[in-house]
């Protein structure tokens, strides 16, 4: 073999390799199947039933250990929110219903998602006054093995009465 036949096959060996090297990096890089959008929306939804069935240990136990609630002028932490909820936000409460509306969900590799959805909700009150709210909610989803928890749940909307002064 000739010197310059050493140095082409050296050098198509060369390319060949970098290709190689270089294409690896384009293959779609395997999530788990618990990292889909669908996976994520299903996990809202069923934040929002317990939240409908009033349970709020289930609501609780959909949380992460650093859960947080951006809401209006509060920040309200993991340990704190279920006191808030049953003994603040949810008392008088009978009956609950959310509807969500435009889920649009971005997954963050390799542990989160961001959905964002519109809402409306209803809440009736055991003396029979009802309220109706509509805004949006963003929440930050954190992967924990099989399934995905609220890590931050930031509320959007027209404020209720008890934050406007009504």
């Amino acid at each position: 073999m000739t010197m310059t036949r050493r140095r082409g096959a050296g050098c198509a060996a060369l390319i060949l390799t970098l290709l190689v090297a270089c294409g690896a990096g384009d293959k779609p890089e395997k999530r788990p199947s618990s990292l889909s959008e669908d996976k994520a929306i299903d996990a809202i939804e069923e934040y929002h039933a317990a939240w409908e069935a009033l349970d709020f240990e289930k609501v609780a136990s959909l949380h992460s250990d650093d859960f947080e609630y951006l809401f209006f002028t509060q920040t309200i932490e993991a340990d704190a929110f279920p006191a808030i909820l049953k003994e603040v936000w949810m008392t008088g409460v009978v009956e609950y219903e959310i509807e969500e509306q435009d889920f649009r969900v971005l997954l963050l590799p390799p542990e989160h998602a961001s959905v964002t959805l519109k809402f409306s909700d209803r809440a009736v009150y055991d003396d029979g006054n009802e309220l109706e709210t509509t805004g949006g909610m963003t929440y930050l989803l954190q992967n924990a093995g099989t399934e995905w928890k609220v890590r931050r749940l930031h509320h959007a909307g027209p404020p209720p009465p008890e934050f406007s002064g009504e």
